[in-house]
Parts: C-alpha cells; structure tokens; sequence
C-alpha cells in the first residue's frame, strides 16, 4: 500500500515539474539547481510590470505592488512552490493579508510577514503559462485593474478571464535578467538598471471654474526607466514610467499628504505619453537611485505634518504649493526657489508662471542643466 501511494504520488508530481521545465525552455532560460523556485511574477496584462514590495523593501506589512520588472531586484524574486499549498515569500518574507488570521475580504491588501504559519496555504492555480493565486476563498487582484507602476496588489474574489487575477512566472536564473524579449533578439542581457528623475509638476486651474486661481495643483514625483544592457554592445529602454508622487491635500479636503495617489500618477503617466496639452509645467532633476530612495524616505524636510496639515514652526497651513515648493527646494539643495510663504501667497498659477519663467531663462526644464544628482 505504501508503495502504491508512492507510486501515485510521484505520476501527480511528474506534470508540474515538466510544465515549469518546459516553460523555462520555451524562453530560452537554462534551470538552475540555486534557484529553481524563484519567480518573476509578470502581469498578464502589461509584462513590464512584476510583483513586487512597495519602496523595494521588504519589511512587517509592507504592501505588496506591481512595479517595473528587474530581476536583479530582491524583493521582486518571488519563491514558492508551483501547483501545491504553500508559502509565497518575498526577501525572506512570506506574502500575507491585511486580515491575518482570517479568511480575506474582498479588498484586503496583500502584504509581507515575517511570521509564515498563517500564510502557507497559497495555492498556484491553472499550471499553465498564466495563473492565479489563491489564498482560501480571494486571488490576488490588481487594485482597479490599473497596469502602472506602483499599483497596489489586493484580494478579491476570482473572476474567469480576469487579466487583473493572472500572472506569468519566469523562472529566474541565478542572478541574471531573464526578460521574454531575451529569446526575441538573440542577444544575451548583461546587466540591467534604472535612470531616475525627479520632477516638480504645476498645473493651471480649469478655467471653467468662477475662481480659476484657486483651482490647480502642484506636487512632486519620481519617474524611472529600466535600461537593459546586451553583450553585443546595445541597450533598450521599455521607457519613461511614473513610479512616486507626493501631494499634499490641505485643511479644505481633510486629506494631507498622499503617496502614489492614483489621480497624480495617471497625470505623471500622461505628461509621459504627451497626452496633455499646456495646462501643465514641468521642472526636472536628473538623479541617482541613492537620490531617489533619499526622496522618498524623507518628505517631512519639506515641513508639513501630513496628519493635521500644520506647517511646523511657521503658524500657518499648509497645501499643495507649500508643500511641493518646499520639497523642491529641499531636494534640489536650495538651487531652485519657488516656495510660498502662506498658505494663499503662491497659486497653483502662480507657480506655473514661476517655472516657466525658469525654462525659458534657463533654456531647459532641468536643474543644473541635468547634471546628475547623487
């Protein structure tokens, strides 16, 4: 009886194998016996993003997120067992939900655990080229089937054909870049980073509006592109790609200081893809990834607490200009000064002018005619 079970076991087994074995070999990807269950999770939807940990840094309930694929990136190699009940982890954390020990709702959000015993019972659906993953009853779902980067990454109840529920796992050699445009070229990829910028973003207000001084908006935002590098010389870019943005919602909407919020990257994205017209101003920085992550540890140098929208030793509210002139002078170590004194002694128009006063005498959008920052 033992041996039959055995038996049994092993012709259950044997297709799972097969299957990871015989995708990896379809994209051209040699195993490897090191890291034969670490994964780049693609989205079905767009390829160029992967499941990753918000800030590319794994700590207690950290969110998880689609972000740009890099397979060089820790928190993007992703472990877990195809087909069976089993942790997922993520740089030694294990992939959780809000709910801890219960069963998930629709809309808890998928983050990171040190502690595994209540996160082990992912299963890998489908075991075929696209998948889903499933957790009791909810799968993982893109937030609002939003395909950018810095999307939040929740559970939601399973839906055939959903392209927000499906994913694609690349086996990971090593530590090279495995991307599915390797097989496409011929070429052999040698290393891959990203170029980071950071930008000041002014618009003007709807002139539609019976006040249109007090009606646009200014914030912050980090952009990034992956570079590939090939053995033959060449590089590709998948392009420009909103990645942060920070924006500070004062006294008037009771919101303060929002990160990633949805509204601001779409417009990033947007600029991005010269899809808007001049209602919009841009001033840039060209900076390092040690720049970048700087940035997005340290947004309280501009002065505002994001709870209460005080601005600290100044007696006066702050809002978007306060706040995104501040951070700008800051972050550029004072070399541009657009910054608002009170919370209405700067518009969003006004700011608008401000910079592009600057191009035009400057005869370029960058600061320090885009000398890196490091």
């Amino acid at each position: 009886m033992f041996n039959l079970a055995k038996k049994l076991l092993k012709k259950i087994s044997l297709p799972i194998v097969t299957t990871t074995v015989l995708i990896a070999a379809s994209l051209g990807i040699a195993p490897n016996a090191n890291a034969a269950n670490k994964y780049l999770v693609r989205s079905n939807a767009n390829p160029n993003l992967c499941v990753s940990v918000r800030g590319q840094r794994a700590s207690e309930g950290a969110q998880v997120e689609l972000t740009d694929c890099n397979a060089n990136d820790p928190t993007q190699q992703v472990e877990f067992n195809p087909g069976a009940g089993t942790s997922i982890k993520i740089d030694g954390y294990c992939v959780g939900h809000t709910n801890g020990l219960y069963q998930p709702k629709i809309a808890d959000k998928v983050v990171v655990r040190k502690n595994c015993d209540t996160t082990n019972d992912w299963k890998n659906l489908d075991r075929s080229t696209f998948s889903t993953f499933r957790f009791t009853n909810m799968v993982m779902d893109v937030a609002d089937a939003r395909y950018v980067s810095g999307t939040p990454i929740q559970m939601h109840q399973r839906s055939a054909g959903n392209k927000a529920q499906s994913f694609y796992s690349e086996p990971i050699g090593g530590n090279s870049y495995n991307a599915p445009s390797q097989t496409q070229t011929g070429k052999t990829v040698i290393s891959s980073a990203f170029e980071y910028e950071y930008w000041i973003v002014a618009s003007y207000a709807d002139f539609l509006n019976s006040i249109p001084e007090v009606r646009g908006h200014v914030f912050n935002a980090i952009i990034r592109r992956e570079i590939v590098k090939y053995s033959d010389g060449s590089q590709s870019s998948n392009g420009w790609k909103s990645y942060k943005t920070f924006g500070f919602y004062g006294n008037d909407e009771g919101k303060g200081l929002l990160i990633d919020y949805s509204k601001e990257l779409n417009i990033v994205q947007s600029i991005l893809n010269s899809e808007v017209n001049g209602q919009y101003e841009v001033r840039k920085s060209n900076i390092s990834e040690r720049r970048a992550n700087w940035i997005i540890n340290n947004q309280q140098l501009a002065g505002c607490d994001p709870k209460d929208y005080s601005k600290r030793g100044l007696g006066v509210r702050c809002n978007c200009v306060t706040f995104a002139t501040r951070a700008w002078y800051e972050f550029t170590s004072h070399q541009e000064d657009f910054r608002a004194v009170g919370y209405f002694s700067k518009t969003p128009h006004d700011t608008v002018e401000l910079m592009r006063g600057k191009t035009e005498a400057k005869g370029s959008q960058f600061v320090d005619n885009g000398k890196k920052w490091e």
